[in-house]
């Protein structure tokens, strides 16, 4: 790769090797668009794997701390470790009845029937242009080869064992493991979630090839997740990152119903507590702390406040600087950040809407409610602030009118502000007309620790400010149906007294 060929990771590293070659340049490539058919492409099945050195595996959470590793440099170059894989000698895979299934970003090793099997190495080679776009190329190769990993489809664990192909230390993981360019799974029942730990671990290996890399572990499982959630659109054509739509078609994904889950059970993550999220949490937990993370990284990569900064720091994955720029970037309504993703766990469903749900604030700071105000709600928003500001103690009477069409299948579904009583969302009919009061952090404390006072309004309804804070309003609907909304109700704000709000 010559010197117009250095890419983002390089632009990145060269901020810790700057006294050693202080040279910098950026690059990206655009994918094309995959396909079904490309998972139909040609692929190589052979006993004949031409690997070039062998490997000394370390577990994982050894590979998320390489902060230390000496970065190899030549003037105007920094190369990627040398191709660790392991050299396998054909007879053994003869012995094992092992298949090897190869394509350009994959060498798959497996005992698994080949018609399930072939599947997996076109998909790789996909993820890993989606990959390419989001982060950069890798470093060069000093032997200037593509870069390509190893991957174990484990049927049976034992047969892998036997053949060395398998390292003992690593045989009690539960799903997947990686090390180097090389990872391990065992093959999984469901179509969706063999390939979707494929894409994980494959994530791993791309990321863990950047010499210096060292973002927290919440991110890189995060983002492995993030990746490995993927559908086939209405094109035949494989989308990484998506949110899921559908149980039936994310069978064994999982992290949607572990997420209520832990919401209900009082169990729920702060942004500030799943970013602290660590190796300790990991060992322990091989579910909820996936979970939390994938749905952290989805919500910043997706919702329109949060997304640029979010992707910011893919520019921070090397050296110590990403918690600290991560601070930084999101500081700044921080208060806000936590509202939301508060909300967007509590309802968490498929084919949540990311843009639709998030909260409407204006630039302007608020200001103290007038006696009176009128304000217009859009049905096809989320929380919408009202502009003004309630202090603690203060009262506000609402009353509502106008009409929104909530569904038009099979015919339209009409609402007023009191909404409609044979279906309900978040306990409340869709509909409905609700109030709320993003509560002043300032008056959050051990006692009193709600970001958000949420009230039934209906046509006509009071809201009181226990503790104060910015006064918002919403047309209740589920999170995964609120885009189709059409219409808005008409409020009508009036101030009263302390002595008119009192329990």
């Amino acid at each position: 790769m010559d010197a117009s060929e250095l890419n983002r990771w390089q632009s990145r590293i060269v901020a810790i090797a700057l006294t050693m070659c202080g040279v910098g340049c950026n690059d990206s490539q655009s994918p094309q668009e995959p396909t079904r058919s490309a998972l139909e492409g040609p692929v190589v099945t052979t006993r004949s794997p031409a690997a070039e050195h062998e490997q000394t595996v370390s577990n994982k959470e050894a590979e998320t701390s390489n902060s230390d590793e000496v970065i190899d440099t030549q003037p105007g170059l920094i190369f990627r470790p040398d191709d660790d894989r392991r050299v396998v000698d054909p007879q053994v895979l003869e012995n094992a009845d092992i298949d090897v299934i190869e394509s350009k970003r994959l060498r798959l090793y497996t005992d698994v029937d080949q018609d399930i099997a072939r599947n997996i190495p076109p998909v790789i080679d996909l993820v890993y242009e989606r990959l390419l776009e989001d982060y950069g190329p890798l470093p060069p190769a000093r032997d200037e080869k593509e870069f390509q990993m190893s991957g174990y489809l484990i049927g049976d664990r034992d047969r892998f064992l036997a053949a060395g192909l398998l390292p003992a230390k690593l045989a009690g993981f539960q799903h997947g493991q990686h090390s180097g360019q090389e990872f391990w799974m065992y093959d999984q029942e469901l179509d969706y979630y063999r390939r979707h730990l494929a894409i994980h671990e494959a994530t791993h290996c791309f990321m863990m090839r950047v010499p210096g890399i060292h973002p927290p572990l919440w991110y890189l499982e995060g983002m492995a997740d993030f990746y490995g959630t993927h559908r086939f659109n209405e094109r035949g054509h494989l989308e990484f990152g998506v949110m899921p739509d559908s149980p039936k078609d994310f069978l064994g994904f999982g992290r949607i119903d572990m997420i209520r889950q832990e919401v209900e059970a009082g169990r729920a993550l702060s942004v500030v507590e799943v970013s602290e999220l660590g190796e300790v949490e990991f060992s322990r937990s091989r579910s909820t702390p996936y979970a939390w993370s994938w749905a952290l990284c989805k919500f910043l990569d997706t919702h329109p406040r949060y997304q640029k900064r979010f992707r910011q720091l893919r520019d921070h994955l090397i050296g110590p600087g990403f918690v600290e720029t991560a601070e930084q970037l999101f500081a700044p309504d921080m208060w806000l950040l936590e509202a939301e993703w508060e909300e967007f766990c509590r309802a968490i469903d498929f084919g949540w809407e990311f843009e639709a749900n998030a909260f409407v604030v204006g630039t302007e700071p608020p200001v103290d409610l007038p006696p009176t105000a009128t304000l217009t709600i859009a049905a096809d928003q989320g929380w919408t602030s009202s502009g003004y500001d309630l202090k603690a103690g203060e009262g506000v009477q609402v009353t509502a009118d106008g009409q929104a069409v909530l569904d038009s299948s099979p015919v339209d579904w009409v609402s007023e502000p009191q909404g409609i009583t044979f279906e309900y969302a978040n306990g409340f009919p869709v509909g409905r007309l609700m109030a709320a009061v993003l509560v002043d952090p300032a008056e959050v404390n051990e006692s009193n620790q709600k970001r958000m006072e949420v009230v039934d309004i209906g046509k006509s309804g009071l809201v009181r400010s226990e503790v104060g804070g910015l006064l918002m309003f919403r047309v209740n609907d589920f999170g995964n149906n609120r885009s189709n909304n059409v219409g808005s109700y008409e409020l009508t704000l009036e101030a009263v007294d302390d002595a008119s709000v009192a329990p």
